[in-house]
């Protein structure tokens, strides 16, 4: 399956990613994008780790998942998904929640870390951890109330504007002394809709799948220069 990979990358630069551990926190619109990327790129051994089930309001943008699925666990349903692109794939999933109690010391034998993470103090505490200890990580800000694909970037933390979850994560990172020039992420500067109810965060498929390909772009580019 991957010879046009190989053939654009070169046999050598295909190995290089073929062999990396990539250990993905949150499957949703950002996240399953770029699991799917990564999958389709070759890489063979993942983390994931995400505690949600799939709800039938997740199918408008979330591109895991199907009508077959809903009910079901994402980690599961992603698993499944992943094998039915290469059935080779080594996948150890994690349905709980991430919480400060769980250990992360396992991610020093990963590669690279994606948080596509929802949750603010588990972003913080994921984000925290991988800085600590050097481990390449890349975080998704909010994708919620936005429609232009072209808008997402990816960028250093404290570069980033407009974005109302970057501000609290400066916030709290600095209060817990974590540099943030050495955190990126995805984000867009697109200015969000205000037409749809506050209390629900409305989205389709445009821009989490952008910025998710941008994140699965960003770790393969990082990877090869490396």
């Amino acid at each position: 399956m991957n010879s046009r990979t190989i053939q654009l990358l070169g046999k050598e630069n295909f190995e290089k990613i073929a062999n990396s551990k990539i250990a993905v926190f949150g499957l949703g619109g950002v996240g399953g994008t770029c699991f799917e990327a990564l999958v389709r790129s070759g890489i063979s051994k993942f983390y994931i780790q995400d505690f949600d089930e799939v709800n039938e309001s997740n199918l408008n943008r979330q591109i895991l998942f199907n009508l077959n699925d809903v009910g079901q666990k994402k980690c599961s349903s992603a698993v499944i998904f992943a094998k039915n692109i290469n059935k080779n794939v080594e996948i150890i999933a994690n349905d709980n929640k991430l919480t400060r109690d769980f250990s992360l010391e396992f991610l020093k034998d990963y590669d690279f870390v994606v948080d596509a993470i929802d949750d603010i103090d588990a972003k913080i505490y994921l984000l925290s951890f991988c800085v600590k200890n050097n481990i390449k990580v890349i975080s998704s800000l909010g994708m919620g109330k936005k429609l232009d694909p072209s808008k997402v970037h990816i960028c250093k933390l404290n570069k980033t504007t407009m974005d109302p979850l970057a501000k609290k994560l400066r916030y709290l990172l600095k209060k817990e002394e974590i540099e943030i020039s050495n955190i990126y992420c995805a984000f867009t500067d697109e200015i969000p809709s205000n037409s749809c109810d506050n209390n629900i965060i409305s989205s389709m498929i445009f821009v989490p799948s952008s910025a998710g390909l941008n994140m699965a772009h960003f770790i393969i580019k990082t990877l090869l220069d490396n």
